[in-house]
């Protein structure tokens, strides 16, 4: 992956745009992608945002386990485009199409340079409907947006393999089994914290 690829489409994929600059000076491309961590973010490319950090991580991680081949990520973004499944490969712009597509077109808008993109959905546990309600920027005394969009997180997560999930199982193993117990975690996380706030909304 070459760096104007890195730089102009990766970049606004999982919605920091922003940092395409400093990406593009430092002539940043998959080699470099997958040697990242926080360290060098904040040191060479002076990212200090935990959750941007997180969100281009992930966003590594997502091209690892696709072997950095990135017509075989628009493949299965382009199957995923009008249906809501396999989340994982979500663009920022697909993730705002779902916020559209369940009513909160008012707020979709919010998540642009937030970094908030189908493995960080999918892969970072701590990322509930807690803090995509704050992505959004939904005001705290909208509480029936907020039990709606808990009630839409909750189920955003497909719950069966796709085939493709299970040619990367046969491919990386170790590295599918650690994933599956992070979005096993996600999802009981979910619904744990989705039954909290049915039996008490406004706690």
């Amino acid at each position: 992956l070459d760096h104007q690829w890195v730089c102009s489409s990766w970049l606004c994929e999982v919605g920091l745009p922003q940092y395409s600059q400093v990406f593009l000076t430092h002539l940043v491309d998959g080699r470099v992608l997958n040697s990242l961590n926080r360290r060098d973010l904040e040191r060479y490319l002076n990212i200090s945002d935990p959750f941007h950090q997180t969100s281009l991580l992930l966003g590594v991680q997502l091209l690892q386990m696709l072997s950095f081949d990135k017509e075989a990520l628009h493949a299965r973004r382009a199957k995923c485009e009008q249906l809501d499944r396999d989340p994982i490969v979500w663009t920022c712009q697909r993730v705002m199409k779902w916020a559209r597509d369940i009513d909160l077109k008012e707020f979709a808008d919010n998540l642009q340079s937030k970094g908030v993109h189908g493995a960080v959905l999918v892969l970072d546990p701590s990322f509930d409907p807690e803090a995509m309600s704050k992505a959004l920027c939904i005001p705290t005394n909208r509480h029936m947006l907020h039990r709606h969009l808990w009630g839409r997180g909750a189920g955003a997560v497909p719950c069966t393999p796709t085939p493709a999930w299970r040619s990367l199982m046969s491919e990386k193993p170790a590295l599918l089994f650690t994933n599956c117990l992070l979005l096993t975690y996600f999802v009981l996380l979910k619904g744990l914290k989705l039954l909290q706030h049915v039996l008490f909304p406004f706690e």
